[in-house]
């Protein structure tokens, strides 16, 4: 077994749920260790900041919303929720947050 510290991702997020990470590959299983979301000084207010753990086939709903974060103008937010959450493989994380950067890294256990 080896465990490996990656990025999972450093992204402008849109309104809309994207792809930031994913698929974690067959034999591994990811756990988010640290996740902040950035919302510029140009901003014109405070963004909501939403991430999903979505399976393999899915979708980003309600049903795999795990994480949510109101980030003011010039601020950092974290997103505890996500933390030591296990991505088994074939899931995938989605955020979205108008204009903020996510930026999430955490370990990769291989077999």
């Amino acid at each position: 077994m080896t465990t490996t510290k990656i990025r999972l991702c450093e992204a402008v997020l849109t309104g809309t749920p994207a792809l930031v990470y994913g698929p974690v590959p067959a034999g591994s299983v990811v756990t988010p260790q640290a996740a902040s979301a950035w919302n510029p000084a140009s901003a014109s207010g405070p963004v909501a900041v939403d991430v999903f753990i979505v399976p393999s086939g899915g979708s980003a709903t309600d049903a795999t919303h795990v994480g949510h974060v109101s980030v003011g103008v010039g601020r950092t937010g974290l997103l505890v929720e996500l933390l030591n959450q296990a991505l088994s493989p074939g899931d995938e994380l989605y955020a979205s947050g108008n204009g903020c950067t996510l930026t999430a890294s955490g370990n990769m256990i291989s077999n």
